[in-house]
Formats: C-alpha cells, sequence, structure tokens
C-alpha cells in the first residue's frame, strides 16, 4: 500500500511528485482490469 497524501521528501517538488503520480496511474490502468459498467459493485479488493 502506498500513501500519496503526504510525501515530505517530494512535496517541494512538483515535477518528481506529478511524474510519480503519472507513472503509477499508468501503471494501474495497464495492470487492473477492465470490467465495464458491473450491474453489482464486486469488493473482492477489501
Amino acid at each position: 500500500m502506498i500513501s500519496c497524501l503526504e510525501l515530505p521528501t517530494v512535496r517541494d517538488k512538483p515535477v518528481v511528485f506529478s511524474t510519480f503520480l503519472m507513472w503509477l496511474l499508468a501503471e494501474l490502468f495497464q495492470e487492473l482490469p477492465e470490467v465495464g459498467d458491473p450491474d453489482k459493485p464486486s469488493w473482492s479488493f477489501l
């Protein structure tokens, strides 16, 4: 689990922080399956 809410070492470096967030989002979209609009929500990640 990664918490991006408080990262004091990169808080003052917006380029590093935004690059990290873009990389993280790209990885999530690439790895997670696309479900579409399911009838019932799946809470299997809990």
